[in-house]
């Protein structure tokens, strides 16, 4: 009797009664990080579908906290532009959790090819093989462009925090 499946089953109606009697499952405490990056930028899509926006949005430099309807498109196109950086912040983050970056695909598909599957306790296995590749400059190229993409959107999503309701 294969009793993985049955752990499995007995999980999932787990977490599914998690989710419905407190709202989340112990899923999420394994890498809130990871929760968070993937979930924000779901809801914000759904915030930017709906017709609201705050009544004080400053395009470059400019006050816009009147409401007319030309000022109300303005404010609008504004407030999408905002979410939209947000949304690009936490999706840098979560390439950076999952290392979705060019030169770890290279990284792991040379290691694949040579030792198989990647085994996350042999460092210096990798260090030896970053090393040879030329891949760990790369890496810390590429996730310092995705963290000042996530710094922007986290800036934005601080300064408008209490903003993100409809």
């Amino acid at each position: 009797m294969n009793f993985s499946v049955f752990r499995d089953v007995k999980n999932e109606i787990k977490w599914a009664y998690q989710r419905v009697f407190r709202g989340w499952d112990d899923r999420v405490i394994w890498s809130i990080d990871y929760h968070l990056a993937a979930n924000i930028p779901l809801w914000l899509e759904e915030l930017k579908k709906d017709q609201s926006c705050p009544t004080s949005i400053s395009p470059e430099g400019v006050d816009i906290s009147s409401f007319a309807e030309e000022d109300w498109d303005t404010r609008k196109e504004e407030w999408t532009r905002i979410i939209d950086k947000m949304i690009d912040g936490f999706r840098a983050a979560e390439d950076i959790i999952n290392k979705t970056l060019p030169s770890w695909d290279i990284f792991y598909d040379e290691y694949e090819k040579r030792y198989g599957c990647w085994d996350m306790k042999d460092h210096e296995k990798d260090q030896k093989l970053m090393e040879e590749l030329g891949t760990w400059d790369g890496i810390k190229k590429e996730e310092e462009a995705l963290m000042l993409r996530f710094d922007a959107g986290m800036d934005l999503f601080k300064k408008y925090f209490f903003n993100l309701w409809t």
